[in-house]
């Protein structure tokens, strides 16, 4: 099965989650699963840290041929100040900044693909239609931005799985 996981990884961020690295690591491991890209959206991090995170995690299992496309920094109507300080926040929390103090952090080889994750959806669909399958762990952001390039784009997926969140999560609803 062709993947594409476009996703909000935070792992190696004191107070973030870390389910995104855990789902990139099983699509990795399983092999059942053709991972054709990995994009990645603002949404747990900042999304210069979470293409990081991605790319942290592919170096771990020594995956040097799957491309991070860097993908949307910010919702497409609603302003992430609120949601962006309530995350942002976990992160300073005594307990985690405890837990994460003097961890070695060494940096990653591995660099992003410069192609915008909603436009190398699209291509990637585009060139393969039907044999794709997308998963969305993370806000649907650059989802909807390939649909909004590509009109059709959907219609041409195998599938489109996401990941929907808690009815109170602080980026998409009000308690």
């Amino acid at each position: 099965m062709r993947i594409i996981l476009d996703t909000d990884p935070g792992n190696g961020v004191p107070g973030a989650d870390i389910d995104d690295a855990l789902a990139l690591a099983l699509a990795l491991r399983s092999p059942e699963i053709e991972l054709e890209a990995i994009t990645v959206v603002a949404g747990n991090v900042p999304v210069d840290r979470g293409v990081q995170s991605a790319l942290e995690t592919l170096e771990a299992a020594d995956v040097t041929d799957v491309p991070v496309h860097r993908g949307a920094e910010r919702p497409l109507v609603e302003d992430p100040a609120a949601w962006r300080a309530e995350l942002d926040g976990r992160r300073a929390e005594r307990t985690a900044q405890r837990l994460w103090q003097n961890l070695p952090f060494q940096p990653t080889r591995l660099t992003s693909h410069p192609t915008p994750a909603a436009q190398a959806l699209v291509q990637r669909v585009n060139e393969r239609p039907g044999e794709i399958t997308v998963v969305a762990i993370g806000p649907l952001t650059n989802i909807a931005t390939a649909m909004a390039l590509d009109p059709g784009w959907a219609g041409k997926l195998a599938r489109l799985v996401v990941m929907g969140g808690p009815s109170t999560c602080p980026m998409c609803c009000t308690s």
